[in-house]
Formats: C-alpha cells, structure tokens, sequence
C-alpha cells in the first residue's frame, strides 16, 4: 500500500484495506466488553488494523484516544521506510490523536512536520525490565553453544532490514583474517535471509550460530555471554535491545541510521558505524576485541544511561 500512496490520496481505501492487516475478528467485541474508560491506546502504526479499531472505539465512547506509533523512518537519505508509515489512512490516525507518544525527538520532529500540532506530541522514551535480562548463566551459554573466543551477540528477527548480512560478512572477514570471533543470532529469521544465509559456502557461514525464537532465560544466559552486543539496522525506532545490552554493560554497535543516533551516543555508550558498510562493522568489531578498556566504558557509560 505504500507505493499505492504515491498516486492515491483518499483515506477510505487505504483505511478498508488495513483492516484486515491483521485481521482479528472478535477484537471490536472484546473492546466493547471492557466497558466505558477514560482513554484507549494503540501502539504500532505498522499494524494498522488495530489502530484503526482502536480510534474508533474511542470516538464511539466519548474517551481519549492516545497513539504510541513506533514510526520506523530509516535514513535522511531514503524516503522508501518513511512511505510505509505515512499513508492517507496513518495521517489520518496522527492527526485526529488526542495525544501522539514518541520514542525519540527525532520522531517527535517528524510527526509535527506532518500537520500534528506539537502540543500534543510527548517524548516518552522505553525501558526494560531489569530484572528479566540480566543474571543469566554466561558460562553455562557457551557450553551450550560450544562458543569460544570473542562472541557477538544480536537480537532480533534476522534480515537486511536488520543489517544481520553485514554482520555475517564482518564476522565472516575477520576469521578469515584469523581472528577467533563468533557470531550469535537470535529471533526467528525472515525467509529471505534464510535463503541468503544457505546460500553462503560453510567457511562464510563458520562461527556463526542461528539460534532462532529463544525463550526469556536462554535471552538473559546471552546477554550474559557475549563480549560485544551488534544490531545495524536502518529503521529502529527507538531499540530497546541496546538498553538490554546496557543493563548488563555490554557496549553496542549500531548503524548511524534512523532514531538510532539519538540513543546511542558514538564513542560513549557504543560505536557508530554506516549501514550497509560490512568492512566498516569488521573493523569495529576489531577495535572492540583488542580494545578491553574502551569496551568496560561504552558498557559502563550505557548502564548509566539506562
């Protein structure tokens, strides 16, 4: 629908086809049992569907309707990730909210660039539950895993979106250099970069391990294992996984793309470096393992950070 909203303008289409995206059928119903409240909340633009409920539910009570959207905007440079969160029947949902909810300033300034008046726009930022990412068994994890050396840990569903095949090719570069470092992937990967990955010879694919959907403690035991915590993506809107890192002061790497800039604070809470750049990420990487003291204080100054 995306590129459809370049030609396209009226809201209604858009609107009747993103009701089924997802599509939940007994949705209107559950809201409507929760009886009267003072204010409905949808988060997640990118799902359309339950926004578009969401709203109005909330115009048929007379209650407040807040939007936590979660804009995904990739960089300056590229209008392709910004197209996808700006169709007729998305602007109509930002301008009508009573109160708009961002993860960033960056994202703030973009949604009043729409029309949305900044009144009703509010930073609100994320967290994480301490206590639910840390303390894990790190010794344990390797063992498992059979991990040895330098280990890079990444979370999230595998993809380019993601920046997870320059990650393969850096780790790939630097064991070929003879470096001992390993890579660990863990979220249930996206069938593209499923077909990629097989289609690498073994000596690209050596080091790295594909550990899919992991259940909350094998995530602590990871956390706890890795030496150097690695998400590149271009279209973060905001990246809860480097707090994770952060809480157990493990320094990040994240792509000078989207919000990410904003949160990560190159050479004090972690490296920044361009997406889409594998030999720049390898040599990060580098400067990370020979590097001890620069990776305690980026892990040190993101724990106070978060």
């Amino acid at each position: 629908m995306g590129e459809l909203s370049r030609v396209l303008r009226p809201a209604c289409p858009f609107e009747y086809v993103s009701r089924i995206q997802p599509w939940i059928p007994g949705l209107r119903d559950a809201m409507r049992s929760a009886g009267q409240v003072d204010v409905v909340l949808a988060t997640n633009l990118g799902l359309e569907s339950l926004a578009v409920v969401a709203h109005e539910h909330a115009r048929r009570i007379g209650a407040a309707f807040a939007l936590m959207p979660f804009l995904h905007l990739g960089p300056d440079d590229s209008p392709v990730a910004r197209r996808y969160v700006t169709m007729p029947h998305q602007l109509k949902l930002l301008r009508d909210a009573d109160v708009v909810m961002t993860m960033t300033e960056r994202e703030r300034e973009f949604i009043t660039g729409l029309g949305v008046p900044p009144g009703r726009v509010v930073v609100t930022g994320a967290g994480v539950d301490v206590d639910a990412v840390t303390g894990g068994d790190g010794v344990g994890f390797r063992n498992r895993h059979q991990l040895d050396g330098f280990v890079v840990g990444s979370l999230g569903p595998p993809s380019a979106e993601k920046g997870t095949p320059d990650l393969v090719r850096a780790i790939a570069s630097l064991r070929r250099a003879g470096r001992d470092v390993s890579l660990v992937i863990a979220g249930p990967p996206l069938s593209g970069f499923t077909r990629w990955f097989e289609s690498l010879t073994p000596d690209e694919r050596a080091g790295v391990r594909m550990l899919g959907y992991i259940d909350t403690a094998e995530r602590r035991d990871l956390l706890a294992a890795i030496d150097t915590f690695a998400l590149t993506s271009r279209t973060e809107s905001f990246g809860i996984v480097y707090l994770e890192a952060w809480v157990n002061r493990m320094p990040v790497i994240a792509a000078r793309a989207g919000a990410v800039p904003e949160l990560v604070r190159d050479g004090e809470t972690g490296l920044l470096v361009p997406y889409g750049n594998p030999d720049a990420l390898a040599r990060t990487i580098g400067l990370l393992m020979d590097d001890e003291a620069l990776r305690q204080s980026l892990g040190e100054h993101g724990r106070q950070l978060s």
